[in-house]
């Protein structure tokens, strides 16, 4: 029976190290496709760049993914170190996994931002229409205003000029 769990725990391990594997393999290759990305979009933003801007931009998520392959070995090393090397080895480890922490918090914090940005470029374009409007409705009301003063005065003088005595108008008594 211990042989038997032994075996199955050694099966379970060893999809777990796969699957480890693979999801460390993900993470770096979406850290790469992230760092190309950005530093293509802000290449292409800005002309005065150049190549080795795009260098400089991408390097982070360069390391970022070199550190994320990483992990795992130094991981299984731990297992095998001795007890006096175990320390250092783990406070490295976390080190890693609070760089990983970092980028993934500054990425969705960048995120955040973005999306703060668009809604406040959103709420400025409303405001500024609304506002327009506000202007014309104004400028309409105006021209109403002022065609029912011509349309008043126009009634008024030939109104005066219809009760005004004439010749023609004046029927004797």
């Amino acid at each position: 029976m211990y042989t038997a769990m032994s075996q199955k725990l050694a099966s379970y391990g060893q999809w777990t190290y796969r699957g480890a594997w693979a999801l460390e393999i993900v993470a770096a290759i979406i850290g790469l496709a992230t760092g190309v990305a950005l530093s293509y979009r802000g290449f292409v933003a800005n002309e005065a760049a150049d190549s080795m801007d795009l260098v400089l931009a991408s390097a982070p998520f360069f390391m970022i993914a070199i550190a994320e392959l990483t992990k795992i070995p130094i991981a299984t090393l731990l297992f095998g170190a001795s007890w006096i090397w175990k320390p250092v080895i783990l406070a490295f480890l976390l080190v890693l996994a609070g760089i990983t922490f970092e980028t993934v918090l500054l990425g969705l914090e960048r995120a955040s931002t973005m999306r703060e940005v668009q809604y406040a470029n959103f709420a400025n374009q409303t405001k500024t229409l609304q506002q327009e409007l506000e202007n014309l409705k104004a400028a309409a009301e105006s021209l109403r205003n002022s065609d029912d003063e011509a349309k008043a005065g126009a009634i008024w003088s030939s109104s005066v000029d219809w009760l005004t005595p004439s010749a023609t108008n004046c029927v004797p008594g």
